[in-house]
């Protein structure tokens, strides 16, 4: 069990460059060259306006994962891909929507699911299982109480990585359900 909440965390970690990309507006590792690093201009103001909008006008967010995800090789499109498939948030959210099957399509959510999932692996698009996911994974990024809203500290910055570096267990009070 230790074993695999370790190789989870590692998977986890390619959530990372997505995250300098949102608070920094790069994917590299910050250089931290004192105790704090500036945060982006774009992050910023979507901060403040992500704190005060419905989770359906997230534009400045689902940009950066868009970025983020058109530019990785199929072989971390494949890491991400694994962390979707054995995420308790995707489950739990197939189960509700195979369950209310809203729609009544001939495709059920769950071969859906596996479609989009597929999409993804061969031609880096994502869909709406997949982009709930990631920002249900990473929404801790703007709900994050930074000391100043224009910098960030080495160790707010090691704290919200460690953070987003464990997989979220499902609740109903998110956003994203």
């Amino acid at each position: 069990m230790k074993n695999k909440k370790a190789n989870q965390r590692v998977k986890y970690k390619a959530f990372i460059p997505l995250v300098n990309l949102l608070l920094f507006n790069r994917a590299e590792n910050p250089q931290f060259d004192t105790e704090i690093g500036n945060l982006s201009i774009k992050f910023i103001e979507a901060n403040h306006y992500f704190k005060n909008i419905d989770s359906e006008d997230e534009t400045y967010f689902e940009k950066c994962i868009n970025d983020f995800l058109k530019d990785l090789d199929r072989k971390k499109r494949a890491v991400l891909s694994e962390i979707v498939m054995d995420s308790d948030f995707v489950s739990s959210m197939l189960m509700l929507n195979n369950i209310l099957n809203i729609d009544n399509s001939k495709i059920s959510p769950t071969e859906d699911f596996y479609i989009e999932l597929n999409t993804f692996l061969i031609e880096g698009k994502i869909g709406f299982y997949f982009c709930y996911f990631i920002k249900y994974q990473i929404e801790d990024v703007f709900g994050y109480d930074f000391s100043d809203n224009k910098v960030i500290s080495k160790e707010q910055y090691d704290n919200l990585i460690a953070v987003l570096c464990n997989p979220k267990k499902p609740t109903f009070n998110s956003r994203h359900l």
